[in-house]
C-alpha cells in the first residue's frame, strides 16, 4: 500500500537520513510501546488537523517531540505509521460495536443493545471526528478510507452478520443473508443521525426519542426476520 504517492508527499528514506543517534537508536523491549503511543497519539493530532497529504513527518515529529529517525525505527514508512493510526482508531473509536460481545439474550436484547451503540457512536464528536479526516482524504487516498472501512464499519457487520448466522441456525430468526441483513439494521439504527453530524447539523439529544427510535428499528427487523 502506498497512501502518501498520490499527491507527492514523499518523505526522505531511512537510507537517506543521518544515523541515528544514541538517543535515536533502534527500539527497545523496555521503552517501545510507551514511544509507539507517542508516536501515533501526535500523529492522530497531525492528521486531524491538516489531514494525510500535508502531514509531513517533520511536523509529526515536531508534535511528538522525537526526531524522524525515532519515528522511521518505529515504522518504516509514513504510510505504515498512517496504516497504526487507522488501526489505533477503528479499535478505540469503534470498539462498541466491532467488539460488541452479542452472546447470550434474546435477539430483541441483543439487537436493542447493538441499536443503543450505533446511537452512541452517533453522537460522538471524536468518532465524526475521524470520519469528516477520513471523507476529506479518501478521493486523494482511497486506500486511507478502504483501510477505514475494513478496519472499523466492515468489522461491526460481520460481527452483527456471524451473530444473526447462529441465530438463524437454531431457528430463533429467518435470514438468508446475514451480511445483508445486518447493513440493513446498522443503518437504519443511525436515524441518519451521522450524516447530520457529519455535516454539521444540529441534533438535539433526546434521549426518550433516541430509545423510541431503536423500538422501532429492532421491532421492524424482528417483523422481517422472525419465522
Amino acid at each position: 500500500m502506498a497512501l502518501g504517492s498520490a499527491a507527492g508527499h514523499k518523505e526522505d528514506a531511512i537510507a537517506g537520513m543521518e544515523a541515528p543517534s544514541s538517543m535515536d537508536a533502534a527500539p527497545t523491549p523496555g521503552r517501545d510501546s510507551g514511544k509507539r503511543r507517542q508516536i501515533v497519539e501526535a500523529a492522530t493530532r497531525v492528521f486531524l488537523e491538516v489531514g494525510f497529504g500535508e502531514a509531513s513527518m517533520d511536523r509529526i515529529a515536531q508534535v511528538a517531540g522525537v526526531s524522524k529517525v525515532t519515528i522511521y525505527n518505529h515504522f518504516g514508512s509514513k504510510d505504515a505509521l498512517f496504516a497504526a493510526i487507522i488501526t489505533d482508531l477503528c479499535d478505540r473509536l469503534l470498539e462498541p460495536l466491532t467488539g460488541y460481545r452479542v452472546e447470550g439474550g434474546s435477539p430483541e436484547q441483543v439487537l436493542t443493545g447493538m441499536a443503543r451503540r450505533v446511537q452512541e457512536m452517533c453522537r460522538d464528536d471524536a468518532i465524526m471526528s475521524v470520519y469528516r479526516a477520513v471523507i476529506a482524504e479518501s478521493p486523494r487516498f482511497p486506500e486511507l478510507g478502504a483501510m477505514f472501512y475494513r478496519l472499523g464499519p466492515a468489522r461491526a457487520v460481520a460481527n452483527l452478520a456471524a451473530w444473526l448466522t447462529e441465530r438463524s441456525a437454531v431457528g430463533d430468526l429467518r435470514i438468508d443473508d446475514p451480511e445483508a441483513a445486518a447493513e440493513a439494521f446498522l443503518g437504519m439504527a443511525r436515524a441518519h443521525d451521522d450524516v447530520r453530524r457529519l455535516l454539521g447539523v444540529a441534533i438535539a439529544d433526546d434521549e426518550a426519542a433516541a430509545e423510541a427510535h431503536i423500538r422501532s428499528v429492532v421491532a421492524a427487523f424482528l417483523r422481517a426476520y422472525t419465522p
